[in-house]
């Protein structure tokens, strides 16, 4: 996987406090020097609360022995996490300027903590678990890059299995490598005494001449009075966000919202658009998959600053939608579509007729698409909003500070580890914040429930559910690797498909093409959603409608034509997106904002189009879900 890099890597250390500084070369408490911490791309630092800390000794205890995880966590310490690439839920666990391991949910639903050296030293003397000692003369072609072979292995705890975080020790029970054991300690041990000494015994991953632990003083803090250590940086981005809000408010000229989802970033957000000296409506978008937390923690934020709330729901379209589109995918997220853009769309139409500017607490750390969209946008999918971020550039550490410097109320779902806040079962989720969830929470296992049904019901192995592949529709290659031999068919709720006969076929003023959908047709609804390309004629009594360049039959057969290639093209595919429609519609209500005519109203079949009021613009066509996530063809 190469570098994934969206900021600035911006953590620094001030030794002498014992604490995080962001971006700042100078700790603003004690004025002595920081130290850059090296950290993973993209470095989107987080702190770890107490509930995260208390689990990471459950696990290291558990790795290692009784002892080790307060060895390691000591009371009171300061911690930080670096979210880092990875198959699955993966940080960085960074502790007196050093990152001391990471800690890794696996998809055989357990948590492991990988120690790097630093770690390792720090529960060496409390080790009683998990441990592999090295024969004298294997230790120094470990410590120059070479694996622990079977052959040099004279003694392992007997509980070492394959696939176990281990540590390597020499005679004198001194850590000096780390790694994963390729083999069980009575394979290690019986390898040793065979004829041939084959077999590496430890994967080692980190390795290091023995040391005695660093010794730092014991000082302890507090997260407010961290954020006072980096007080220039927060002053600066707060600064500069003000006067981008006020910018940009001065530059549209429009009425002013927050959306708010309940999460951190948001929140910021809104502090700052307060401190711009605006008092903007609140937008909450309930996409009917939310923590009743986040619910609650919403109008209570609302409540304490005194600001609006304007609310829409999706209610239950994400479950009368699921069985048309099937399970949401990270590359497949008609979910937001429905269950969060339409919303929003419908807020705004009725709200806010002649558009409005929305701030919303978009990073460029989050994902490569936020980091190109820039501060300041426009969605096809949400007409009449003009999107603006404040905290663009900021990173993770920059938000946390300055949220314990304002002393903000925060979600409390952020108490339980989950790093971001939204939609219980976005597919954006890894496998172990949905352990986190799961735990709290009995929307998750309604939603297990429902995928281990479509499971069976699609012929799909176990793994399709155990491991989460369905947030994917196409597999990245990290997941491919560690399934190896097991194959997931592509398991899709059956799409409407056009086939096309092969070559054009000359006509009056240019070229047409045939062909046959594989379902009978409403042609009734399909003649009235053609007038979006143009003006239509219905022939009832014969089955079939048309406009100047298409003929479409109930029995689903099409006639196609173009004055050339391009033009047919462009028909053909206007035709089959206005058939993808009236099929598949799901009154998400984006079309009818639109609508410069307001031709578009809803009856129990989907859209429904004012034959009289129509201009055939072809505006409502697309964005549209329908035909987002359910065109699977190019239809030439």
């Amino acid at each position: 996987m190469g570098i994934v890099r969206f900021g600035p890597l911006v953590l620094r250390w001030c030794l002498n406090c014992n604490i995080p500084v962001v971006e700042q070369d100078t700790c603003e408490l004690c004025k002595s020097q920081t130290v850059e911490v090296p950290v993973t791309p993209p470095g989107d630092i987080k702190p770890a609360f107490p509930r995260e800390i208390r689990m990471f000794r459950k696990i290291v205890d558990a790795q290692f022995g009784e002892g080790c995880g307060r060895a390691l966590f000591p009371q009171k310490k300061i911690v930080v996490l670096n979210p880092v690439p990875s198959v699955d839920k993966m940080y960085e666990v960074i502790l007196d300027g050093q990152v001391v391991g990471a800690v890794r949910y696996d998809f055989n639903k357990k948590w492991q903590m990988i120690l790097r050296m630093e770690g390792a030293f720090r529960i060496e003397k409390t080790l009683t678990r998990n441990y592999v000692v090295a024969d004298e003369g294997a230790i120094v072609p470990v410590l120059n890059g070479s694996n622990l072979m079977a052959v040099g292995v004279v003694d392992a705890c007997p509980e070492v299995a394959p696939g176990n975080e281990v540590l390597v020790l020499d005679k004198d029970k001194h850590v000096f490598a780390s790694g994963v054991a390729k083999m069980s300690a009575a394979e290690m041990l019986a390898a040793r005494n065979a004829e041939e000494r084959k077999g590496v015994a430890v994967k080692v991953r980190w390795r290091e001449a023995w040391r005695a632990p660093r010794v730092l003083p014991d000082r302890y803090s507090t997260w407010d009075k961290i954020a006072e250590g980096s007080a220039g940086a927060l002053d600066k981005k707060e600064s500069m966000a003000i006067n981008f809000i006020q910018n940009v408010i001065k530059k549209y000229n429009k009425p002013v919202a927050v959306s708010f989802s309940g999460g951190k970033d948001s929140l910021v957000t809104l502090m700052l658009v307060l401190k711009a000296g605006v008092n903007p409506k609140i937008f909450f978008i309930d996409t009917g998959l939310e923590f009743p937390e986040t619910r609650e923690y919403v109008h209570a934020i609302a409540k304490k600053f005194g600001v609006e709330v304007l609310s829409e729901s999706a209610g239950e379209a994400f479950w009368e939608n699921v069985s048309t589109f099937g399970p949401p995918g990270r590359d497949f997220r008609w979910c937001c579509k429905v269950c969060k853009l339409a919303p929003t769309s419908r807020l705004i139409s009725k709200n806010f007729p002649e558009g409005v500017l929305v701030f919303i607490g978009q990073r460029v750390y989050e994902s490569e698409q936020r980091a190109q969209k820039g501060n300041v946008w426009e969605n096809p999918w949400v007409p009449g909003q003009i999107g603006a971020s404040p905290v663009q550039y900021w990173n993770a550490l920059h938000v946390w500070l300055y949220i314990f410097r304002e002393g903000l109320d925060i979600n409390p779902w952020y108490l339980e580890g989950l790093e971001r806040i939204g939609c219980y079962l976005c597919p954006a989720g890894t496998m172990g914040d949905f352990s986190i969830v799961r735990k709290k929470f009995a929307g998750m296992k309604n939603w297990e429930r429902y995928l281990q049904k479509y499971c069976e019901e699609h012929k799909l192995p176990e793994e399709y559910v155990k491991y989460g592949l369905w947030r994917w529709r196409s597999l990245p290659a990290g997941i491919k690797d560690f399934l190896g031999a097991v194959q997931i068919p592509a398991k899709y709720p059956e799409t409407l498909k056009l086939d096309l006969a092969e070559g054009y076929s000359p006509c009056t003023g240019g070229i047409s093409i045939e062909g046959i959908y594989n379902a009978q047709l409403d042609i009734e609804r399909i003649a009235n959603l053609l007038n979006i390309v143009g003006t239509v004629k219905l022939y009832r009594d014969a089955g079939f409608c048309e406009t100047q360049n298409i003929k479409i039959f109930a029995q689903g057969a099409v006639i196609v034509k173009g004055k050339d290639t391009q033009e047919l093209r462009e028909h053909l595919s206007r035709l089959h997106a206005v058939v993808m429609k009236s099929v598949y519609c799901v009154k998400c209500g984006i079309c009818v904002a639109r609508c410069p005519q307001n031709a578009i109203s809803f009856d129990e079949k989907g859209i429904r189009i004012d034959e009289g009021v129509c201009k055939h613009c072809g505006s409502c066509l697309q964005p549209c879900p329908a035909i987002a996530y359910k065109v699977e063809q190019d239809v030439w």
